[in-house]
């Protein structure tokens, strides 16, 4: 199957002092999706962001945060309306999914583990719309 996704954008944030810088891979392979969320870190790389279209940095795109097996994922569509993956059975406790810069927290019923979050990522890589198997709100 063709991937609809025209860009990955991977943020890296440094231990020390410094900037993030955002890494680009035009047209990736799911294989390299998948290994860049695989490497995901809440601290040093809690972005990865799908793209459809290279040009349009605002809609049409999946960005994922978190690490080490805790991810919130949401999706923006082409008017700009954001929606964020559900587990309405989940806990409603907060916990931390990206540590550096300013962070974000959220309700466990809106993380998910990789293995899930792979197969909610890989449906938008291959079919560039939210997972018809989940909650979204």
């Amino acid at each position: 199957m063709h991937s609809t996704i025209q860009r990955l954008e991977v943020v890296h944030y440094p231990r020390g002092p410094g900037n993030y810088i955002t890494e680009s891979f035009d047209l990736p392979s799911w294989e390299v999706v998948f290994v860049q969320l695989n490497a995901m870190h809440p601290y040093e790389t809690p972005f990865l962001t799908l793209m459809k279209y290279a040009n349009i940095p605002d809609g049409d795109l999946m960005v994922v945060n978190g690490g080490n097996d805790v991810f919130h994922i949401q999706v923006v569509d082409s008017d700009a309306n954001w929606f964020q993956a559900l587990d309405p059975n989940g806990p409603d406790e907060t916990i931390s999914v990206w540590t550096s810069d300013q962070g974000f927290s959220c309700e466990r019923k809106l993380t998910w583990p990789l293995e899930t979050a792979s197969r909610i990522v890989r449906h938008y890589f291959n079919a560039g719309e939210r997972h018809p198997d989940f909650q979204w709100e």
